[in-house]
């Protein structure tokens, strides 16, 4: 997936997601840490309790919009099926903010394709 992101990244895009880990450092990309283990929030900020063991605080959506990452990942799964982009479901405060569902192929081998699907900020040519 971090390979994929780095792939198609313009300069100064960002990304969002709840796995700060291989995704982000294979990527490159500047990335905000939606579960505050690698991103500090600005005192004061009103957060999710999560009740994952080491994830305890989890990123609003309404806080995770004002810093308008290119992409949001959130936790990334990958599916075998692909699904047209227009059939994926985006909440409204995400699509009144610009975003997209996008469907990103993920390579696994000469054979075999899966698909990440995440939102975005940029249009992407989905054939």
């Amino acid at each position: 997936m971090g390979l994929t992101f780095k792939g198609l990244a313009k300069p100064g895009e960002s990304l969002s997601t709840g796995a700060a880990g291989a995704i982000p450092y294979y990527s490159e990309l500047y990335t905000i840490d939606e579960l505050y283990l690698t991103f500090r929030s600005p005192p004061g900020l009103k957060v999710l309790k999560a009740h994952r063991a080491g994830h305890q605080m989890m990123m609003t959506d309404k806080f995770l919009i004002t810093l308008k990452p290119t992409y949001i990942v959130a936790h990334p799964q990958i599916y075998d099926d692909y699904i047209q982009p227009e059939d994926l479901f985006v909440s409204d405060l995400y699509a009144s903010n610009g975003y997209k569902g996008i469907v990103l192929p993920i390579k696994i081998s000469d054979n075999k394709t899966t698909y990440l699907y995440c939102l975005s900020l940029r249009s992407f040519d989905q054939q």
